[in-house]
């Protein structure tokens, strides 16, 4: 709209500067002389005005725990000379996403511009799109350039509320209290040996040392509590994100607490595949492939953990699977429940 605008003022202008030569031509007059020259100055004043020449000088990206994506940058003129343009546009665009800014930057030399927060998509974001629209004097002629900034931004998953985190947590008490053994935490004698010095006397164990006539220790070895394994079975659903959000949720949960290991199903590329990092929450899409879930399940499930699943549907997961181990499935269903429907 901007660009037809113009350009029908472009033409209008060269009309009326074709009817004025035409004039001067026909009736050369002081004043007739002196329109022709003055029109030509304007017009060389708008062409030369639209020709200059902007940088952008500082880039700064600010991502808000929402994934909202603050930018703020700062436009100079590329010589020492400063800009001529009566108004300059930038607009910012991603996924989508259009935040625009006008305003004045005629003889100015640094001009910064604050936009408003953009949310992100979850993913690994290298860059986001900048177009500038310049107008010159009169509004005769504009320039209009486009560029990429850098900004190098991941967007994980949504982070679940405090509420919402306890509530799961509290669905998950039962399995993460249970342990194989009666605590956490056993302790097993490996050996009992004689006393040496470099041993602390709180280690005698006085029961052997009074049988056997002399200062006795006992070496324990520790049987560490299973660690946990979250699973997330990526299968296509409405609620695909809201399920991811629950398992990086999960998985930070139980990372914090002890040993963890994850799993991501899911496509990768276009490809039915796995994820054992949590860079691994950044690219995974939902896949349609059942059947290659279900092998790379199969194949991948670590039976020795406990291991809580996080799929769209309960019946997906093939149980005679894991039945040596501990498992908890969280499905749609639980989702609607954190979401109190």
């Amino acid at each position: 709209m901007i660009k037809h605008f113009s350009r029908r003022r472009v033409i209008l202008y060269l009309l009326l500067y074709t009817l004025i030569i035409f004039y001067t031509l026909t009736f050369p007059t002081r004043v007739s002389w002196f329109l022709f020259y003055a029109f030509t100055l304007l017009l060389a004043l708008a062409y030369i005005s639209s020709r200059s020449t902007a940088v952008i000088s500082r880039v700064t990206a600010t991502l808000s725990q929402t994934n909202q994506l603050t930018v703020h940058i700062t436009l100079r003129s590329k010589n020492w000379l400063p800009l001529f343009w009566p108004t300059l546009s930038v607009t910012l665009s991603k996924q989508g996403h259009l935040r625009e800014i006008s305003q004045s930057v005629l003889i100015k030399k640094a001009v910064p511009f604050s936009f408003q927060p953009i949310r992100l998509g979850r993913g690994h974001h290298r860059a986001i799109d900048l177009s500038i629209e310049a107008t010159g004097l009169f509004g005769l002629y504009s320039r209009w350039f486009t560029q990429s900034l850098p900004i190098d931004v991941d967007v994980y998953p949504a982070v679940m509320t405090k509420t919402d985190r306890a509530s799961l947590m509290k669905d998950l008490s039962t399995l993460l209290s249970q342990s194989t053994y009666s605590s956490l935490h056993e302790f097993y004698v490996k050996e009992i040996r004689n006393y040496q010095n470099r041993d602390s006397l709180s280690a005698i164990d006085w029961k052997s040392s009074m049988r056997r006539g002399q200062w006795m220790v006992k070496d324990y070895e520790k049987e560490e509590e299973a660690p946990f394994a979250v699973i997330f079975y990526g299968y296509q659903s409405s609620q695909f994100e809201e399920l991811l959000s629950v398992a990086y949720n999960l998985y930070l949960e139980l990372h914090s607490l002890a040993s963890c290991d994850l799993l991501l199903l899911g496509s990768f590329k276009g490809v039915p595949s796995f994820g054992t990092t949590t860079a691994s929450f950044l690219p995974v899409e939902a896949a349609s492939d059942k059947e290659r879930l279900s092998i790379l399940f199969n194949d991948r499930v670590p039976l020795t953990k406990r291991l809580f699943i996080i799929t769209p549907d309960s019946r997906l997961i093939p149980t005679h699977t894991i039945l040596t181990s501990q498992y908890f499935i969280i499905d749609e269903s639980h989702l609607n429940s954190l979401k109190g429907v």
